[in-house]
């Protein structure tokens, strides 16, 4: 469920980018195979390559517009009788070319640009680097398939991602003569080896002890290692994701030197089972393997491995940090203190086995985004009647005023759920995989719907019926990027199957209007009176005592229909 949530969170990011229209200024055919150019400077004649674009803006998905196969770059181009040297590869340029094979980089370019071949999943030589190469940026080369890689002594800059999950990465090294890095047993580090950079994922090791110089290890920089076990002396700061999807890491060992954890550093790390904080550490501490701060006021990590069932929390704790217990597949019940101030965001969110969760009066602060997002075994959500800030009813949590609902119990037993009267917004993730609902009505109070608010996964349920009781379709900023609906596995399951209902007189308003025109079968109101129950369900329903078909206009149907929706059993079905 992990990397199907990250794959998610990608197709976002891809979606988000595909926004952005940066038109090329020419293109200019080299080896058989179009290469888009940005002109950077008329004055030197310099270019740099980018990616192809159209008149109503790029999109990544444009076969004809994504480099494929083997591409080779010149040094020089030459464009209305003007010849320009190439010297970058530019933002984007080859961003997500999953068929890109072999790319080779002239001496020319001086810098590779922020997510230039990023994602290119499939490339997996890039030959030598520019022996003038200057700079690489953030995640260039992440989730490639290249093997090898040798930094030329020129480079002054590499982005701290540059090759960030590049999991066939066996070899990395560093040019005699660089004066700002260099590489030991394949692992990238600055030049005064106080900083680990890239300990590339492809290395076979278990065990890895970082030179007692580092002080810090950078973000993402030990990500989807193999590594079971990670020995560190002198680190004072581990950065952000530092040790993301190490899935064969089981322990280990914060040094008293630690002075600062960044966010979500041991994401990822499912067989991770106790966390140790040696003593004399003035910043940090663990009871029971599971992280605090020294002050035991903050929850930082509560292993994905640990495998006790039940936890509870310590009675100092103020604030549970964001995505602090996520991903952890054993617990089953965790237990909150009174004098609990704040709980972060995804802060129990993707725990498969969490089946109650009780709020205490003391929170003040829970993130308008569900703090439970698929946890799919989750029965009971509820909150002390003394607390001033959320209530709860029903399974589902709401701010005490009840105009924001920000979280559902997945596996409440509700099969349909009518939204208040008085919400006006439905923070993202909110009813996101709820195994059990059927029915969901939304009132014409609410205004805004947050991102993945209804997303489904078919193995656990899909919704049939979503009632819209307001004539004027959300769009726009009211529906966080139209991604409310969306399946992880079939990005228009929900389209096709759910039926939406709508006021009479508004079909033809939804169905011009995105993302409520995608769904295949609108209807009215009064297209369903007298239809106690509507199930859009493709599979043939259970046998009733009126097994007879009819179409809407209650007319006796001879065969089932191919499409369309039609009446059996007294209920309403999508044709198969």
């Amino acid at each position: 469920m992990k990397n199907n949530y990250l794959k998610l969170m990608t197709a976002l990011l891809l979606t988000a980018f595909a926004t952005v229209t940066q038109a090329y200024d020419f293109c200019e055919v080299n080896e058989g195979d179009s290469i888009w150019y940005n002109i950077t400077s008329e004055e030197n004649k310099t270019c740099e390559v980018t990616y192809g674009s159209e008149d109503e803006g790029y999109t990544y998905y444009e076969d004809s517009l994504r480099y494929k196969g083997t591409i080779i770059i010149p040094s020089e181009v030459t464009h209305e009788d003007i010849t320009y040297t190439v010297t970058g590869i530019g933002y984007d340029a080859f961003f997500y070319c999953t068929q890109l094979e072999k790319v080779t980089i002239p001496s020319s370019v001086t810098y590779i640009e922020v997510w230039a071949f990023g994602y290119c999943e499939n490339l997996s030589d890039i030959g030598e680097l520019p022996s003038e190469l200057r700079s690489i940026g953030d995640y260039a080369f992440c989730y490639t398939s290249i093997g090898s890689v040798t930094i030329p002594a020129t480079v002054e800059s590499i982005g701290a991602t540059s090759f960030e999950a590049c999991k066939k990465l066996t070899t990395l090294t560093v040019a005699e003569g660089n004066e700002y890095y260099t590489a030991v047993d394949n692992v990238l580090f600055d030049k005064n080896m106080t900083t680990l950079l890239q300990y590339p994922a492809g290395l076979e090791a278990e065990y890895y002890k970082v030179p007692e110089s580092v002080k810090k290890i950078e973000r993402y920089s030990m990500a989807y290692s193999k590594l079971k076990g990670i020995q560190m002396i002198s680190v004072d700061t581990i950065g952000n994701a530092a040790f993301f999807d190490d899935t064969l890491l089981t322990e280990i060992t914060i040094p008293a030197s630690v002075k600062s954890i960044g966010k979500s550093s041991f994401r990822g790390c499912t067989n991770l089972k106790y966390i140790e904080v040696e003593s004399g550490n003035a910043n940090y501490v663990d009871e029971e393997g599971v992280l605090y701060t020294k002050n035991m006021e903050s929850l930082i990590c509560y292993p994905e491995g640990k495998e006790d069932t039940e936890y509870t929390v310590n009675s100092d704790c103020k604030n549970i940090c964001k995505s602090a217990f996520r991903y952890n597949r054993y617990i089953t019940n965790i237990t909150l203190p009174e004098g609990l101030d704040s709980i972060g965001g995804w802060a129990f969110g993707q725990c498969p086995s969490l089946k109650e969760l009780n709020i205490p009066a003391s929170v003040s602060y829970i993130p308008d985004g569900s703090i439970v997002y698929y946890s799919t075994a989750l029965e009971s959500l509820t909150v002390d009647a003394e607390n001033p800030y959320y209530m709860a009813e029903d399974n589902v949590l709401f701010t005490k005023d009840k105009t924001i609902l920000i979280a559902y119990a997945a596996n409440s037993a509700q099969e349909s759920y009518s939204i208040p009267d008085k919400v006006d917004s439905i923070a993202f993730d909110a009813l996101s995989y709820a195994r059990n609902l059927s029915k969901i009505v939304i009132p014409a109070s609410v205004t805004k719907i947050g991102l993945c608010a209804f997303c489904c996964d078919p193995y656990y349920n899909i919704i049939d019926t979503i009632v819209l009781e307001s004539s004027v379709p959300l769009t726009g900023e009211n529906i966080d990027r139209g991604w409310i609906f969306r399946d992880e596995y079939e990005p228009d399951y929900i389209y096709n199957h759910t039926i939406l209902v709508v006021p009479d007189g508004s079909k033809e308003s939804y169905e011009k209007t995105s993302p409520w025109s995608n769904f295949l079968n609108i209807m009215t109101n009064s297209e369903v009176t007298g239809i106690n129950e509507i199930n859009a369900d493709n599979t043939p329903a259970s046998v009733t005592t009126d097994e007879r078909i009819y179409d809407l206009q209650g007319r006796r149907l001879e065969v089932m229909p191919e499409n369309g929706v039609y009446i059996r059993g007294g209920k309403k079905h999508l044709g198969n």
